[in-house]
């Protein structure tokens, strides 16, 4: 199986790459996938899938990883991102990127872990490879920053020779609801006028202009800013 995927990276045409699918992946139109591109990998939106190899290709590359929950685009969409990247003369990723859930890249987190494959490492490509051997698996922002300065290299270079996976995730949203106080009358329209009427006349005649207020439709957002009205 191969895929025709629009790579995140800028560029003067809107076209797809393509990529061979592993026989363990499983693939559908509007998956988001990480794809290696040059020396990095980088993340792409599935356009197509095709049963035959395209001709005139002399190599063609594996894709990665896939991230899970998708697809996020549907074949609807992707024809309206065609659309966009042809009228706007942007890249078919950036069509995408406007509509892809909000927040999605800030939400999408690799995980690393370790490979099949097994080679002579280098001082620095063996720390990465225990550090995340040690943990079953680790971020891949946190074993970049653990390398230091030539990490990103460092990873990427393990990624492309199986020596570590990459696995993208969808964190969960970090994000909470946010409650307001609200005071608002709960009885009926008939027991507010009984008990305004109740108090009206009554030293409790102050009770009586909060029930009117209330009932006049206001709304308080606390108990102190009662207080200072009644």
């Amino acid at each position: 199986m191969f895929a025709e995927v629009a790579v995140d990276f800028p560029d003067q045409r809107a076209r797809t790459f393509t990529y061979k699918v592993p026989n363990d992946l499983e693939l559908v139109v509007g998956d988001l996938v990480w794809v290696p591109f040059g020396p990095r990998t980088l993340q792409g939106v599935v356009f197509e899938i095709n049963k035959f190899e395209p001709s005139g290709l002399q190599k063609i590359r594996s894709i990665n990883a896939r991230t899970v929950g998708g697809p996020f685009i549907s074949q609807d969409l992707i024809d309206v991102a065609r659309w966009v990247a042809k009228y706007y003369r942007t890249t078919l990723f950036a069509a995408c990127s406007l509509l892809l859930p909000p927040g999605a890249s800030s939400k999408l987190r690799v995980w690393l872990s370790p490979g099949d494959s097994r080679g002579n490492f280098s001082k620095q490509e063996q720390r990465a490879f225990d550090y995340i051997r040690k943990r079953s698996r680790a971020p891949k922002s946190r074993v970049i920053r653990l390398l230091g300065m030539g990490g990103v290299s460092i990873v990427e270079r393990m990624i492309r020779q199986r020596f570590i996976v990459a696995q993208p995730e969808w964190e969960k949203p970090r994000v909470s609801a946010v409650f307001t106080n609200r005071i608002e009358l709960a009885a009926s329209e008939s027991q507010i006028n009984a008990l305004i009427d109740r108090y009206a006349n009554t030293r409790s005649y102050r009770r009586a202009e909060l029930l009117v207020w209330f009932r006049s439709g206001t709304i308080a957002q606390t108990k102190s800013s009662l207080n200072s009205l009644f």
